[in-house]
């Protein structure tokens, strides 16, 4: 079985929004420097592993992520020149998906701002919310996307039950290309900037895990996995640890500053 990737662009419109309107004021943010001065071509460029069921069906995914900080290139100062990491759960030809994770873009605080991302393009739905406060530091979070049948809705959390954002209807029912799968990675909107981490910091993906549609528990049995870097000079990735039933680890960097 081939691992589909194909994902159509994380609407740097959206995440262009105003982060003053949704936060209320950006304090103390420093100068953004960039491993590579010049941003090149526009685009989205990942670094990441996926989980694809082979029996059953997936309904959410779940991480620990470390968020460690990173760097973006110069030419671009928009919030359109963004960094992140997340998990992220989505339809096969990832023209919908729930993701939670940090982001970091052009002249931010250093760790950046704890995100929820809902894009349904099934129901037209698009909806994005941050962090009320930008991070202080390098700190380990609880990164998950639940369905509930509460809602018959999936959410976007962090920690806790903090949620970020929900989907308005059930991806179980309305998301039609199939399977749905879980992924977790590094995402850059220019290959000039840094995926989150360096090679003495790498961002550390634990108790990676994905939701069961038949119990909606979750389980560490990703079944199949594959991985992707859009930019190997540059980022790293170590391989997926964990046996069949063992918790999960990954981890990504950028290793190259030319």
């Amino acid at each position: 079985m081939a691992l589909k990737r194909l994902r159509v662009a994380l609407s740097t419109g959206l995440l262009a929004s105003s982060l003053m309107a949704v936060i209320g004021v950006v304090v103390a943010p420093l100068q953004a420097g960039a491993e590579i001065g010049t941003c090149g071509t526009k685009s989205n460029y990942w670094d990441g592993i996926s989980a694809q069921p082979v029996s059953g069906a997936f309904e959410g995914a779940s991480a620990m992520i470390t968020n460690e900080t990173s760097q973006v290139c110069d030419t671009d100062t928009s919030q359109d020149n963004y960094t992140l990491a997340s998990t992220y759960f989505a339809d096969y030809q990832v023209s919908s998906w729930v993701q939670s994770g940090f982001i970091r873009w052009y002249n931010a605080p250093t760790y950046g701002w704890f995100f929820g991302q809902v894009w349904d393009t099934y129901d037209n739905y698009k909806h994005t919310a941050y962090s009320g406060a930008a991070i202080s530091g390098v700190e380990t979070h609880h990164f998950w996307e639940e369905w509930r049948s509460s809602c018959s809705c999936v959410y976007a959390l962090i920690d806790g039950d903090t949620g970020y954002a929900h989907t308005m209807e059930n991806p179980n029912t309305k998301w039609t290309k199939t399977p749905l799968f879980a992924e977790w990675f590094g995402e850059t909107t220019y290959l000039e900037s840094d995926v989150p981490g360096y090679a003495a910091t790498q961002t550390a993906f634990t108790q990676i895990r994905v939701q069961l549609k038949s119990d909606s528990s979750f389980s560490n049995n990703l079944q199949y996995t594959g991985s992707y870097n859009y930019n190997v000079p540059r980022w790293s990735q170590c391989a997926i640890s964990g046996g069949t039933n063992e918790n999960k680890s990954w981890c990504e960097w950028t290793s190259n500053s030319s």
